[in-house]
């Protein structure tokens, strides 16, 4: 019987230049991996998360007056020169208040401003985990919540990856006041590669304030790996 031959590997995966010859990967059973890209850059240590919000106390919305200001992001993702990476999961789950008159809005909005690094003092700093529990965290990136002052330089987002709104409905009376769900899960089955210096960034606010709690997931790697 014929043997196929190949390497190993689930931690220590070699990669080659574009061209070049590589060996089938397996994993320790022997059995040729099929499991898709992401979940294979997790096993290899690429995979990352921070989030907003800590157990059952959400973040605070917006800027200024709780409403979305481009200056004050509530989460921010800086990502340097030279790093690239591939957001597959952002989830928001927004806790909208009472009304304050009918037609009240809330929103989510996450987008890429592209060219610029994002990393202000008026921030509270946060430090990305490694998906691959018990690693070092390793993250070359910048995350930050609850910018509290205008960022210098304002972001634009070249890119909107996803957008949520509820519009409050008083039906009558405020005592009858409704709230549309108002939720964001952003799980693409094609990930955009977010090249730095970048900055992923999560706004959520509206009319009315807008608490949230938020998660970021992510693969990171050098540029190169994805070229």
């Amino acid at each position: 019987m014929a043997k196929i031959k190949g390497t190993v590997q689930q931690t220590s995966v070699q990669h080659v230049s574009e061209g070049a010859e590589a060996y089938l990967r397996m994993l320790r059973d022997g059995s040729i991996s099929m499991v898709d890209f992401i979940q294979a850059s997790i096993f290899e240590g690429l995979g990352y998360m921070t989030f907003e919000g800590a157990f059952s106390t959400p973040a605070a919305g917006g800027g200024a007056a709780a409403v979305i200001d481009a200056d004050r992001p509530n989460l921010t993702l800086g990502i340097p020169d030279g790093t690239t990476i591939l957001p597959f999961r952002i989830a928001c789950q927004a806790l909208t208040p009472l009304l304050a008159t009918d037609a009240d809005e809330a929103e989510i909005v996450v987008g890429v401003h592209v060219g610029t690094k994002i990393t202000v003092v008026a921030a509270t700093a946060l430090y990305p985990r490694s998906l691959k529990t018990g690693a070092a965290a390793g993250s070359l990136c910048d995350a930050q919540k609850t910018h509290t002052t205008n960022i210098a330089t304002s972001p634009t987002l070249e890119i909107e990856l996803a957008r949520a709104i509820a519009v409050g409905d008083m039906n009558g009376t405020p005592a009858n006041a409704l709230w549309g769900h108002l939720d964001l899960l952003y799980e693409p089955k094609h990930v955009v590669p977010v090249k730095g210096p970048s900055t992923l960034i999560l706004y959520h606010g509206g009319t009315v304030a807008t608490t949230a709690f938020s998660q970021f997931f992510w693969i990171e790697a050098p540029s190169t790996y994805f070229t």
